[in-house]
Parts: C-alpha cells; structure tokens; sequence
C-alpha cells in the first residue's frame, strides 16, 4: 500500500513496500536495499526473512516503477502491492461496506 507521509510538510513523502524474489542470502539482500537507497529521493530498508522492502521516497523524484526497476537492474525481482496505488480510506475500497459490517458484527 502506498501512503503519503503527514509528517514531512516540506516534502511530500511516499511509502510503498515492494514483494522482492530471488534472493539467496543476507548479501543479497544487501545489495537490493544499496541500489534502492543510491536512488535520489529513496530510503529502504530490505528485510531478507520476509523478502520485502520498505521503501519511503519522494514521488517528485521516483516513481514506484522506478523502484521496481532499480531492484531488476539489480538482477533480483519485485512486485509493487495489488493494491497500488492504495488507498487511504478503506471505506472508499469495493469490499469496504462489507469488511465494515462484517467489524461491526464481529464486535
């Protein structure tokens, strides 16, 4: 899920987390979170058990495909969220009416 970050007025911050395949080892995973974070803009954070990657960047600057396409050069893959861009109000999603009454139910 992409979100926008309310806490950097001065610069509008994005965050998405990418699903990264085709690592072996920590070194790998190394190298990815390198290649993202030498990106202008980019600070990621790749978590190798989890095979993921934590990515808050500028949208100004890098796009999510550029991403994407940052971790391929790096001869590894990666996958932006199903839900990409996503959204900030579950309600606005088509499951949302039933997810909420399903909550309501529940409690």
């Amino acid at each position: 899920m992409t979100t926008l970050d309310p806490a950097v007025p001065s610069h509008r911050q994005a965050t998405t987390e990418l699903a990264l395949t085709g690592m072996t080892c920590a070194s790998c995973a190394a190298r990815i979170q390198r290649k993202l974070n030498k990106l202008d803009g980019v600070t990621a954070t790749v978590n190798y058990a989890t095979e993921k990657a934590s990515v808050d960047y500028d949208p100004g600057q890098v796009t999510p495909e550029d991403l994407v396409a940052a971790v391929r050069a790096a001869g590894y893959s990666a996958a932006l969220p199903p839900r990409y861009p996503g959204h900030l109000d579950p309600a606005e999603d088509a499951d949302g009416p039933v997810l909420a009454a399903l909550g309501r139910r529940l409690a």
